[in-house]
């Protein structure tokens, strides 16, 4: 029979093996406290649920965080994390092709900018729809005072030109899903006019829309016909 080291006699050896795995369970644990706090201090985004660690996604030196509304996001190797703003936790996202305006497979996708009547003596509101032919569609705008402008898109399909205030339509192009996913990555990234007064207001939404198709342009979405269309209608601020 082995016998404890701490004690020849076997009649106490259950008695010493106990004493032996308390004081082991005990240095284990402060060891992962001590762990839990190194962890925490030089990981902050680390959170902990009970006993199990569970790492969240941390984004690199140089990743480009963005906010979006009340997200954060950033992309990393072709792969997409948000948080909301205020907490810690990055969880991985995907863009969605269930946004996209559904249709027979044959039926083409445009991406277009909409013109919308305002107020006496205010320049029009502009935006841009992802629709299918003679069908509702999706609304990318920025919306509300131009110091302070926030971003926004219809979570329904929406028939704009049925509006009261629709003025027209201009077709930018005519595209596929996956190029109506880019519009979406350079739409929810594409920062809203701001400003800290309204005299020193450089731009609205015509600016923010011109931004977009800009944009789409350098990707090769949009063809730079269109952006150039876009940027003779602005209207002054």
């Amino acid at each position: 029979m082995l016998l404890c080291t701490y004690c020849e006699d076997d009649y106490f050896y259950s008695a010493c093996i106990g004493e032996v795995l308390t004081r082991l369970g005990e240095a284990l644990q402060d060891a992962f406290q001590l762990f839990l706090r190194t962890v925490t201090h030089n990981y902050p985004g680390t959170s902990f649920k009970s006993t199990a660690l569970t790492m969240s996604a941390q984004p690199p030196p140089n990743a480009l965080i963005k906010r979006i509304g009340l997200r954060e996001v950033y992309e990393d190797s072709g792969r997409h994390f948000q948080r909301r703003i205020g907490t810690e936790q990055w969880t991985e996202f995907h863009p969605q092709l269930a946004d996209i305006p559904s249709a027979a497979a044959e039926d083409p996708l445009y991406i277009s900018l909409v013109r919308e009547k305002q107020g006496e003596g205010e320049p029009n509101h502009w935006s841009i729809f992802v629709h299918r032919e003679n069908q509702d569609g999706w609304l990318y705008q920025v919306t509300g005072d131009a110091e302070c402008m926030q971003y926004a898109h219809s979570p329904e399909p929406v028939n704009i030109v049925n509006s009261e205030a629709f003025l027209d339509i201009y077709n930018l192009a005519t595209v596929g899903e996956e190029e109506v996913i880019t519009l979406r990555e350079i739409v929810d990234s594409e920062p809203p006019p701001r400003a800290e007064s309204r005299a020193l207001v450089t731009e609205n939404c015509q600016g923010w829309a011109v931004r977009v198709i800009s944009r789409l342009a350098e990707r090769g979405v949009v063809q730079e016909k269109k952006l150039e269309m876009a940027r003779s209608m602005l209207e002054p601020v």
